[in-house]
């Protein structure tokens, strides 16, 4: 029986959709992570309707956090009717998991959206019962080591890798305000831009040293902060999908997991789309990959950010390749013969209309 491992980054406008198939290359397993912005929904629904199935099972659908082009297109395909899909299993830190000294049921944001689907009897999703956490919050443990989980099918080892308790805790007091911005009301709803930011051109000449060197400032938006990072083992292969997260959570996790040495990956997603906030050197010298993944299109926050990626190519080492899923002003500065050449790396674009697949085994 032949085997296959892929990793399908979906086009998501400035957001994240990554489907993945692994198991039976005639019958694989899948998992869905994210959903990208409410215009990533028609492509999604477009690869669901190719597979030319009655039913579309996803194992694990797992909703990292609540900021709207990772959330919009989730919620597109859970309020929907039409689309013949289910779900074995659902991760998401709604409301409910995030601490507090006392524990309430929704609080402020009682008909927010996701949680209202989530949560539909008719719909029978299982995010409440969620058999890996006992219903409780996807998280690492208290001392920041990942969480081990190993139900999934066929051997898939999953580990948690983000978020901690404080990163969750911190997310609480501006819940309602960061829904607000990713658009979980009904009366705002999300729209995908697709044009970049004016006065944003192509980069000039590339210099890797200078970008790389760019004093490092962490990330502290609630809301990335809170995502959720895995890390999946299948087959001998490594892929670590780290959402939005902060590279500190990471890292720490890596050095829990992998006793303080590198933990080399096949494919790393990167973290924000390649916010220089969220990729330093630590982080790839930490988690050395052969695929390093930028998923944006480069709107509205025009990631991925040049000191983002120039940290990749700098401290990543020799024979990586940069994995675009949009060919953009802002990502095609980077296939350059010399600059690839004097760095060792190589670069692939997606289509911008079906995807880019990293194919694992």
């Amino acid at each position: 029986m032949a085997r296959t491992f892929e990793v399908h980054v979906l086009p998501a406008g400035n957001g994240d959709c990554i489907w993945i198939e692994y198991g039976d290359a005639a019958s694989p397993h899948r998992i869905l992570i994210d959903g990208g912005t409410q215009g990533t929904y028609k492509r999604l629904k477009k690869k669901i309707q190719s597979l030319n199935l009655s039913k579309v099972h996803f194992d694990l659908l797992v909703i990292t956090h609540i900021d709207g082009d990772h959330i919009a297109g989730a919620l597109e395909l859970l309020e929907r009717s039409g689309l013949s899909v289910s779900f074995g299993d659902i991760w998401f830190n709604g409301y409910r998991h995030l601490p507090s000294e006392k524990i309430e049921d929704f609080g402020a944001l009682q008909g927010e959206r996701l949680t209202t689907a989530l949560l539909d009897p008719k719909k029978k999703l299982r995010w409440n019962a969620n058999p890996a956490f006992q219903g409780g919050r996807v998280c690492v443990e208290q001392d920041g080591s990942p969480i081990h989980v190993r139900d999934l099918p066929e051997g898939l080892d999953v580990f948690v890798m983000s978020p901690g308790i404080e990163q969750l805790s911190a997310l609480r007091p501006v819940w309602e305000k960061e829904c607000s911005h990713a658009g979980l009301d009904p009366k705002r709803p999300v729209e995908e831009k697709i044009a970049l930011p004016l006065g944003l051109e192509a980069l000039g000449a590339i210099d890797v040293e200078s970008l790389a060197a760019t004093k490092f400032e962490e990330d502290d938006k609630p809301a990335n902060g809170a995502s959720i990072a895995l890390l999946l083992r299948y087959e001998g292969k490594n892929v670590l999908l780290a959402g939005d997260a902060f590279p500190s959570v990471i890292t720490k996790s890596v050095e829990s997991l992998s006793g303080h040495k590198p933990l080399t990956v096949d494919l790393l997603k990167l973290p924000h789309h390649g916010s220089q906030n969220n990729v330093n050197q630590e982080l790839i010298e930490k988690v050395p990959a052969a695929h390093f993944v930028f998923s944006s299109n480069g709107a509205t926050y025009g990631h991925p950010d040049p000191e983002g990626v120039a940290r990749a190519v700098k401290f990543g080492g020799h024979d990586a390749r940069l994995v675009f899923n949009y060919r953009s002003k802002i990502t095609k500065v980077w296939d350059e013969a010399g600059l690839k050449k004097r760095y060792g790396f190589s670069v692939g674009y997606g289509d911008g209309e079906s995807r880019y697949v990293v194919k694992l085994l």
